[in-house]
């Protein structure tokens, strides 16, 4: 059984509940795969609650640190495309 119970969404963050042990195998990677999903999705504003996990090894706490990095570079990507764009805007029109 995947270590996730459900999730909540709002308008900018997803609430992500986890439940049971997160270790290697099976339940690690259907972790690791709804996580991808989410991130690819757009949304980069997860929050994890682990109330309910009982165990994590270290493969479930990389999946959890990848999660992050990831979220973070595309958070960090996109930022700087929207930055980019606003300067290209601002750069050919004059602004008086």
């Amino acid at each position: 059984m995947p270590p996730y119970a459900g999730f909540a969404c709002g308008f900018l963050t997803l609430l992500l509940s986890l439940d049971g042990r997160i270790v290697l195998g099976e339940e690690s990677n259907a972790l690791r795969q709804k996580l991808k999903g989410l991130i690819a999705a757009g949304k980069k504003q997860i929050i994890l609650n682990v109330d309910n996990i009982t165990y994590i090894d270290s493969a479930g706490l990389g999946i959890l640190v990848a999660a992050h990095v990831s979220a973070k570079t595309q958070a960090h990507c996109s930022s700087s495309a929207t930055w980019a764009e606003n300067s290209r805007k601002s750069c050919n029109s004059p602004s008086w």
